[in-house]
């Protein structure tokens, strides 16, 4: 399921105003990381990239550098 759920949140939630809700977001990818999931993880961010909306493309990034 840690595929679907960070692909939701990549989908989704990074695409939200609310600053609040991204941080949540990427609150949720970095648990995942955390319970040893980070190659699933990393490859949903690493699509998210990918994506035509800057806030998105910029939400990834700020997940991926704060999972370094």
């Amino acid at each position: 399921t840690t595929g679907e759920v960070v692909s939701g949140v990549v989908g989704k939630v990074f695409n939200q105003p609310k600053a609040r809700a991204k941080e949540l977001g990427s609150d949720i990818c970095l648990m995942y990381i955390e319970i040893e999931k980070a190659e699933v993880v990393q490859d949903e961010l690493i699509k998210g990239l990918d994506n035509k909306n800057p806030k998105i493309v910029v939400a990834c990034i700020e997940t991926l550098r704060k999972a370094l």
